[in-house]
């Protein structure tokens, strides 16, 4: 049987995946397009949707709208998220230590 660790490719597809969604842990919502319906009526984005709502200012390429990066050891670490999920994540993790 292979071993996934041999190579750091399986490793580094899902590096960002999972940040992506711990980030869900502290507040950040999804942004990205998805139909959740077979008439194409309700995307998963909601109102933070760039392709619906492209006035939301939510960047396209926050890790909560692209969803996974597959270089993300590269990428500047300030920049992975856009201004507005670091400020849900803020009010969200506030939240939790003011109802403590």
């Amino acid at each position: 049987m292979q071993n996934i660790f041999e190579s750091n490719i399986y490793f580094k597809s899902m590096v960002s995946c999972l940040v992506h969604e711990m980030a869900h842990i502290y507040g950040a919502p999804d942004h990205y397009h998805e139909w959740t319906n077979e008439e194409k009526t309700i995307c998963r984005g909601g109102e933070r949707c760039k392709t619906c709502h492209p006035d939301t200012g939510r960047s396209e390429s926050c890790l909560m709208n692209v969803g996974w990066i597959d270089n993300i050891e590269v990428e500047n670490k300030n920049t992975l998220f856009c201004e507005e999920c670091i400020e849900d994540m803020k009010e969200y993790v506030a939240k939790c230590y003011k109802n403590k």
